[in-house]
């Protein structure tokens, strides 16, 4: 038997470079050698790509938490993907790799990938958007204001004063695309609102103040299909060592952040979420696979918080971890994955582009 060539690429030009990385080499390592020849085509931090054959999971290039091209690396076109694998797994987070951008690259080259197309990852990363959405289809969400960098400098008081009157604290403060919680601040005093909307600007041009829940957990959801996907029977519940689920709170080596796998949560309420799940991933074009973030508050009521198109990839990852505790172990995640890739590669194919 044949076995497919897989490209992996990973790296780029994010804040999540170094996270892309680490879910590249736990995909690398679970991937069943028996049926795949793995490629990798690391992105260095100004896109340029380097080529490697089929590397054991514990190659150099995993060292690097920078990629930068180093002496012996051989650099291609991005265009060289589809000469060398059958199906694409992009592991890019954020910019670049989570918003459509490689996406539409990869439909340019008519090459099978895991994970959303373009639509469903631009709309996915974008945090006001899928707010818009969602809404539409009757899904909760706190209350928020959004702004764009420009508005924001002709006028900046008076964007302070709208968050003041409509939002009461505690109020966090986001960037509209960006992942891993960078760029979020928790504004519990008013003189705290300036330096968060400033630091959220450093990683967008759009940002969003939202109200913040008291006594809520926080509660994520393994999704994985089409058209027609399946929700993970083990939920998970995040119980951060910080004030709220922070970047280091995520990665930091001295971080005592809790990831509860399954989650405790009543029969009612965990059909509701499921149901939620399979709304938002379908109304937002997702494919392949997704995690959606819900806040569960102290009177039940549900919230959306968010969906994560390309989340952390390693076998760690809460993810993996959900389904995992269902029974699907990471390299039967990554066959269906790839199956699903295929799925929705043949499903595009029956669409005519011509008269």
């Amino acid at each position: 038997m044949n076995k497919k060539r897989i490209g992996i690429i990973f790296g780029g030009k994010t804040p999540e470079h170094s996270v892309s990385v680490l879910s590249a080499a736990s995909i690398c390592k679970n991937l069943d050698a028996s049926k795949y020849d793995i490629v990798l085509f690391p992105l260095t931090q100004n896109n340029k790509l380097i080529f490697s054959r089929a590397v054991p999971h514990d190659a150099d290039i995993f060292q690097r938490k920078n990629i930068t091209i180093e002496p012996g690396d051989t650099i291609v076109s991005l265009e060289k993907i589809k000469e060398f694998c059958d199906v694409c797994i992009p592991v890019i987070h954020g910019t670049y790799g989570e918003d459509g951008r490689l996406q539409g690259f990869l439909e340019m080259l008519d090459i099978p990938y895991t994970g959303s197309t373009v639509l469903g990852t631009a709309v996915g990363m974008d945090k006001i958007l899928q707010n818009y959405i969602v809404e539409k289809y009757g899904v909760k969400k706190v209350k928020y204001i959004s702004v764009q960098s420009q508005k924001f400098l002709r006028d900046p008081q008076m964007f302070i004063e709208k968050i003041q009157q409509e939002l009461p604290l505690p109020v966090f403060i986001k960037p509209a695309n960006a992942g891993s919680s960078i760029g979020i601040s928790k504004v519990t005093a008013w003189e705290e609102l300036l330096p968060a909307i400033e630091e959220a600007f450093r990683f967008d041009h759009r940002i969003l103040a939202e109200e913040g829940l008291e006594n809520f957990r926080e509660i994520e959801l393994a999704v994985l299909g089409n058209q027609n996907p399946d929700v993970s029977e083990s939920f998970c519940e995040i119980k951060p060592d910080q004030d709220f689920y922070s970047y280091d709170a995520k990665y930091a080596a001295d971080s005592h952040s809790e990831v509860c796998i399954p989650a405790r949560i009543d029969e009612v309420t965990k059909q509701e979420l499921i149901s939620q799940a399979k709304t938002i991933f379908t109304a937002l074009e997702c494919r392949g696979y997704a995690r959606v973030d819900f806040m569960l508050a102290s009177n039940g009521e549900i919230y959306f918080n968010e969906v994560n198109t390309h989340p952390g990839c390693t076998s760690i990852s809460a993810f993996a971890k959900m389904w995992a505790s269902d029974g699907v172990l990471f390299p039967e995640l990554l066959d269906r994955m790839i199956a699903l890739a295929e799925e929705e590669f043949e499903t595009k194919n029956t669409i005519h582009y011509s008269v």
